[in-house]
């Protein structure tokens, strides 16, 4: 087990912890039986069960630099020939420690389109800023039973426009990999009166509390629905023992990490892959 993360003074130790926390967090799906893994030192390759994009790809390309040109293009063919044999789009993400330097280029070359970049953020949880304006009748509770499971994976599908096939999936998948209050793996679920309006989740790895998931029901923005939700985890894992919080942001949200506390410590570039027509 990694030891719990402390010193937020070194900017490539939270860099690698952000990457790290979310290698395993993707990993950690290989627990469900819909799920295909392979962890290897070269490349993190997962296949959730879950059939969109967000949950199926590449993290952590570790090819070594000495490695010709064209290996490291036939590395990268033999990934996408694996997503490509289920017709499956998937998502590369290039992190802080991603090796060669010049990953994205080969991965254009190999017919992926780069989206944009994203920070990588962390913030000390003894200095979260818990003072935030309060939403009226806001409750917010840990996933521990298929009723609140469900309620939460319904978040995701209105706020996405996911179909009745993802949402159903992405229940399944979660059912599988447990519901225990002491797992690896925590959900939370936000609700106005009985109406669920937010969502996030909890991953424990790589010496680091990381918050994923975050997503509000549209006719419930802009009342501070994300930021309790995001604090909801975090000061969870504060009262674990945990020291450090981290998450990737895209640039939009970014602004509302950053008033909770958090800080940039990397950039995660984004490829995706989608199966010809």
């Amino acid at each position: 087990m990694t030891a719990i993360l402390a010193d937020m003074s070194s900017k490539d130790a939270l860099a690698g912890a952000v990457e790290a926390n979310m290698a395993e967090q993707f990993a950690y799906f290989g627990r469900s039986p819909r799920a295909d893994i392979d962890d290897s030192p070269e490349l993190l390759r997962f296949i959730s069960g879950i059939p969109i994009p967000e949950y199926n790809g590449m993290i952590r390309a570790r090819l070594s630099p000495e490695l010709a040109p064209d290996a490291v293009q036939s590395r990268i063919q033999a990934a996408i020939a694996s997503f490509a044999e289920l017709r499956q789009p998937f998502f590369w993400w290039v992190g802080p420690t991603s090796t060669p330097s010049d990953l994205g280029g080969y991965l254009t070359a190999a017919g992926l389109v780069y989206l944009g970049d994203g920070p990588g953020m962390a913030v000390d949880l003894h200095a979260l800023d818990e003072r935030q304006p309060e939403s009226p009748g806001l409750s917010i509770v840990p996933v521990a039973d298929e009723r609140t499971l469900r309620d939460w994976v319904e978040v995701a599908g209105a706020g996405y426009g996911e179909p009745e096939s993802v949402r159903q999936a992405r229940y399944e998948v979660h059912k599988g990999l447990g519901l225990a209050a002491d797992l690896a793996l925590q959900r939370y679920v936000a609700y106005q009166g009985s109406h669920s309006v937010g969502m996030s989740a909890l991953f424990l790895g790589a010496g680091v509390a990381g918050v994923y998931e975050v997503a509000t029901a549209k006719d419930a923005r802009r009342q501070g629905i994300g930021a309790a939700v995001t604090l909801a985890p975090l000061c969870r894992a504060h009262e674990l023992g945990y020291h450090i919080g981290v998450l990737q942001a895209s640039e939009m949200g970014a602004g509302v990490y950053t008033r909770l506390g958090f800080r940039q410590v990397c950039t995660f570039s984004l490829y995706a892959w989608e199966p010809p027509i």
